[in-house]
């Protein structure tokens, strides 16, 4: 995985002028560096969405109040519940990848979004009805690292990527 701020440095000469003094190649050195702190943070983010979702599914089975047979409706009933206020987490989740790459989502929700899919996919998985985790896993991704692109991208606006483009990154780390 290919960090932005590699990226920036790698593909912006006047990013590199700014920063490093007029010296349009002197930030080549960092890029292999970055391009390992981007693919930390997408496997930091990926064992964070596999683990959250047995976590989640293990305990829904646990705490589960119903017997074993009616789990799936239990389950669903939850999951519509949950669908009902944030409907973005329903589903494959394209539109929500669509939004987030498109930067028309604040990171506060983009990071409230991302817990709650991994809360969906889990309930789904934990309730015995039939789901996959590829795109769920994108989506978190898309989120995941949308909400962190934001966040940089606030914080150092000259010298990184917009949040979509972490975004994109998230997807692909996370997957």
């Amino acid at each position: 995985v290919f960090s932005l701020k590699t990226h920036a440095h790698l593909f912006n000469p006047s990013h590199d002028e700014e920063e490093h003094g007029g010296e349009p190649w002197a930030a080549r050195k960092c890029a292999p560096r970055q391009a390992g702190d981007g693919a930390a943070d997408g496997a930091v983010a990926a064992v964070a969405f596999v683990l959250g979702v047995r976590l989640f599914a293990r305990l829904f089975r646990k705490v589960a109040v119903v017997p074993e047979g009616l789990l799936p409706i239990f389950g669903l009933a939850l999951l519509a519940g949950l669908g009902f206020f944030w409907p973005e987490v329903l589903g494959n989740g394209f539109s929500t990848i669509t939004a987030a790459l498109q930067e028309g989502i604040p990171w506060r929700l983009l990071a409230l979004l991302a817990g709650l899919k991994l809360v969906a996919t889990a309930l789904t998985a934990g309730s015995g009805c039939p789901g996959g985790h590829f795109t769920p896993s994108l989506c978190f991704g898309a989120l995941v690292g949308g909400a962190y692109g934001e966040l940089v991208h606030t914080a150092f606006p000259h010298a990184t990527a917009s949040s979509g483009s972490y975004a994109a990154v998230g997807m692909a780390a996370v997957a």
